[in-house]
């Protein structure tokens, strides 16, 4: 997968450190670069800045929780091809639910599994090189 992520841009909007540190080891087996932002405020102004393929949104940040920050990253018509998928340790079909409703493409419970995880950015990546294409 080392090749495929290679030209994928992914935020990793994620503050816990142990979290981010096993996250970090999980985009480096899976080949993909990443950037973090603090909060959900750091994340907006991110977006706004470059142009990413996907991102991954934490669901409770400081600042500006994930499902604040994703509906105002969705106001920007630029965002709309933008692939944000939710990480959460709320497993109700609630929380989900509300997250897709802000604007997420897919959620993802914590704690992450690699294979999981690869999954789903192999899926979206394909889907960024179709569109790219």
């Amino acid at each position: 997968m080392r090749g495929a992520g290679e030209d994928a841009q992914v935020a990793h909007l994620l503050t816990d450190l142990l979290n981010l540190q096993l996250m970090r080891m999980m985009f480096e087996q899976l080949g993909f670069d990443f950037e973090i932002a603090k909060n959900g405020r750091q994340a907006i102004e991110m977006i706004q800045n470059k142009s990413y393929d996907v991102v991954l949104m934490d669901v409770q940040m400081p600042v500006l929780n994930g499902i604040d920050a994703t509906r105002e990253i969705r106001k920007d018509p630029q965002n709309k091809d933008l692939f944000i998928i939710g990480l959460s340790a709320n497993v109700f079909e609630e929380d989900e639910k509300k997250a897709k409703e802000a604007g997420m493409d897919d959620y993802l419970t914590k704690p992450i599994r690699l294979a999981v995880l690869a999954e789903k950015l192999d899926f979206y990546y394909r889907k960024v090189i179709d569109r790219k294409s």
